[in-house]
């Protein structure tokens, strides 16, 4: 049987058959077949991620990475994934990645921006910015991989972010752009709650900029620098 189904967010599937507790579906926007659990999640493997800390595969998990702004995308605990560009996360994003690893490859340059993991809303127009909100990601290790001048979060412009659990690790200072921190929160974010994540081996573990103004609110409890 095969018909139409609506999901969270006012999103269209087309269901191809059930299994277990989820549903076979195709995305109708971006074609391709995944399993959807009951509780709006799918997991990274099912997305073309490649978990097993040896193949280099990018753009598919990049591809993962905005998919979550439709469905919470899990990655397999103890495994590891490799990526080596910069990923920009959306507004609804939700990402659980206990156990496992995100790990950059080092690259020439610093990846096209100062992050790997960036929470950025658009400040082109800085007397109106337009933030991303309501975010979360659970768990996992976020491993920079000792590339200079890189932070693990990038954070800006951003409101209703809850980061729990979440480990960085191995990011190292350059002391010309101020980069290498283990999570970096900028200017114009509101309600960014960071509860019991650690940055580990970083040479600056939580950073608040020293430019932030009256918007910024951000709520740090049980985190800790190693």
């Amino acid at each position: 049987q095969i018909r139409i189904i609506e999901r969270a967010n006012a999103l269209f599937y087309v269901q191809v058959g059930t299994g277990g507790d989820g549903w076979s579906v195709i995305d109708a926007a971006n074609g391709f077949q995944l399993v959807l659990s009951e509780t709006g999640e799918v997991s990274a493997a099912a997305l073309g991620v490649i978990e097993d800390g040896i193949t280099l595969l990018s753009a598919a998990v990049v591809a993962a990475f905005d998919y979550s702004a439709k469905a919470t995308v899990v990655f397999t605990p103890e495994t590891t994934t490799l990526i080596d560009v910069a990923i920009a996360m959306k507004s609804g994003s939700s990402i659980v990645m206990t156990g496992a690893t995100l790990k950059l490859v080092p690259v020439v340059g610093n990846l096209g921006a100062g992050h790997l993991i960036g929470y950025n809303g658009d400040k082109s127009d800085i007397s109106n910015p337009i933030p991303i909100v309501d975010m979360k990601w659970v768990g996992g290790t976020v491993d920079v991989n000792n590339q200079i001048g890189i932070n693990a979060f990038g954070i800006e412009v951003c409101e209703l972010l809850d980061m729990i659990g979440v480990k960085t690790a191995n990011t190292v200072h350059d002391p010309v752009t101020e980069g290498g921190r283990g999570f970096s929160m900028h200017p114009r974010s509101r309600s960014v709650t960071l509860d019991g994540c650690v940055a580990e081996n970083c040479d600056h573990g939580f950073d608040t900029s020293t430019k932030s103004d009256n918007l910024i609110s951000v709520g740090v409890t049980g985190a800790s620098s190693t």
